[in-house]
Order: C-alpha cells, then structure tokens, then sequence
C-alpha cells in the first residue's frame, strides 16, 4: 500500500492528473487558509462541526 506522499507524487508524475491538479490550485490554497485559520483557534474537525450544527439550529429559529 502506497502512503499519502507517494501516491501523491505517482499521480502528480502524470501529465493529465497534474494539469487538472493545477487547475484546482486556488480552491486548494482557499481550503489551506480554512484549515490553517481553524488551528490557529484550537478548533478540531469535530468541534468545527459542532459550531457549524449549531449556526444552522439557530438560523432555523
């Protein structure tokens, strides 16, 4: 079984799979900053979850 990294770099060595890679660049970089900016609360994927439950209760009145 290949790990993250190599997979990776096996499918970014084909030509296709890297152009469509880099056609998402931007939504990758956006997704980056979302992640970054929910560590740098202290937030986990679950406690950002439950933030995101509570909002919708809330709009819903």
């Amino acid at each position: 079984m290949l790990t993250h990294k190599q997979l990776r770099a096996t499918a970014l060595g084909n030509e296709d799979v890297r152009a469509e890679f880099e056609k998402l660049s931007n939504e990758y970089a956006l997704l980056d900053e979302f992640l970054k900016a929910r560590a740098d609360q202290g937030l986990t994927q679950a406690g950002a979850r439950q933030g995101s439950c509570r909002l919708i209760y809330a709009a819903r009145g």
